[in-house]
């Protein structure tokens, strides 16, 4: 799946990424947009892949494999 984050959204998603979710190796509660109820997910292997939208920086795209627990 992938997000699209201002930078401000991005940096706080590092954060989280790194020092919360361990790299992706913890749990965390995610509401999935299609039925939306709160769900178990993980980012699977740990690996997000980011790209800058625009030059400035400003905007990003945020992309990675989430793995939920049904």
């Amino acid at each position: 799946m992938s997000y699209h984050f201002t930078n401000a959204e991005y940096q706080q998603f590092l954060v989280w990424f790194y020092e919360e979710a361990a790299h992706g190796a913890h749990w965390f509660d995610w509401i999935d947009p299609k039925t939306e109820t709160s769900k178990e997910a993980r980012l699977s292997n740990g690996s997000i892949q980011a790209q800058a939208i625009n030059a400035r920086l400003s905007d990003w795209l945020v992309s990675f494999t989430l793995e939920v627990y049904l």
